[in-house]
């Protein structure tokens, strides 16, 4: 899951979790994850993810001199963001009047 997604997603975020829903695989219909980028147009919008696996062969005598035959699967892939407002390092108390002086 998690390396899929880093192939994907490349260089443009640090992924830091994937989704509970994900990472269980109750829902296979969307993969679902948060991640942290400082420039998200970076992120691109759509990828294509191809799997290669073997062909299985219905006459086992011929695989044994022949190398496996391989199919490419294609999936296409979209990619959409829902952004947070980024935290910011809480601020130290307002001071009311002036502070005690040096006098």
């Amino acid at each position: 899951h998690l390396s899929t997604a880093e192939h994907l997603l490349g260089t443009s975020c640090w992924i830091e979790r994937l989704h509970p829903n994900t990472r269980s695989r109750a829902d296979l219909a969307t993969f679902c994850l948060t991640a942290r980028t400082c420039d998200p147009a970076s992120i691109r919008q759509a990828a294509i993810l191809e799997i290669v696996e073997p062909v299985p062969s219905r006459n086992r005598a011929r695989d044994r001199t022949l190398s496996p035959a391989m199919r490419t699967l294609i999936y296409p892939v979209p990619i959409m963001l829902a952004s947070a407002t980024p935290r910011r390092p809480a601020q130290p108390p307002a001071r009311n009047g002036p502070g005690p002086s040096d006098d």
